[in-house]
């Protein structure tokens, strides 16, 4: 999926954070934009216990979401086993979200109809969540939606587990790639899948999928979303 421009330069600002709380700040800055979300929460699991920071929902409500009992929240426990984007319509009909407790407690006194759930994920698995909700009258999360949340909560775990990296460490990574690798790297920084870049290149598909496992290697990473980041941090997209 190609990213657009508003989408880009909030991904950028994204992979330009070197701190968790940067990071933390940032997506909750920065994803209403992408998701046309009302309010966004930032869930991190700690030491058995959640951590929510949040944009756009009262304190109350983040209070009473808190106080629920332990499993109350269907779609975060779905989001956790099957380890993908979740929204209320995967699970519910109109009419059973509207009556679960989730909804008639938290969700509807303050407004909110729509609620999704993605997962954030670290090296040891899922380490949080990027929860967004929309509010009354407004659109249900589509497929579109949950591509561009993917995209997101992609960019988010990789910034969390790569927080520590310093502008200088960026900088001599990138320095090993080679003119070509560099342009490669460019292409997949603006979201295009490997068929675009050898369009881009007037180069074969496995010339670029070389490349690519070529450039993985150097830099140590094993997903595009992690070479976006770096070449996104190092200003070279």
């Amino acid at each position: 999926m190609k990213i657009d421009g508003a989408r880009a330069r909030a991904l950028g600002r994204l992979a330009a954070a070197q701190t968790t709380s940067d990071v933390i700040s940032l997506a909750l800055e920065e994803a209403p934009a992408i998701s046309f979300a009302s309010a966004v929460g930032i869930y991190l699991f700690e030491d058995g216990r959640l951590d929510v920071h949040a944009r756009g929902a009262p304190d109350r409500a983040v209070l009473k979401y808190l106080s629920l009992p332990a499993g109350s929240d269907p779609l975060l426990a779905h989001m956790q086993a099957m380890r993908i984007p979740v929204h209320e319509r995967s699970l519910f009909s109109q009419g059973e979200w509207r009556a679960h407790p989730l909804y008639e407690c938290v969700a509807g006194p303050f407004g909110f109809d729509h609620y999704l759930v993605a997962p954030l994920i670290g090296r040891g698995g899922i380490i949080g969540a990027l929860t967004l909700a929309r509010g009354r009258g407004t659109s249900v999360f589509t497929q579109s939606d949950l591509t561009a949340i993917a995209m997101t909560t992609a960019f988010l775990s990789v910034a969390f587990a790569c927080h520590e990296h310093c502008e200088t460490s960026i900088l001599e990574s990138l320095s090993q790639l080679t003119r070509r690798e560099q342009e490669i790297s460019t292409f997949v920084a603006k979201g295009l899948c490997n068929i675009e870049i050898a369009r881009q290149l007037g180069v074969s598909v496995n010339t670029v999928k070389k490349h690519l496992k070529i450039m993985f290697a150097k830099l140590g990473v094993s997903r595009r979303a992690e070479l976006a980041w770096l070449i996104t941090s190092g200003g070279m997209a």
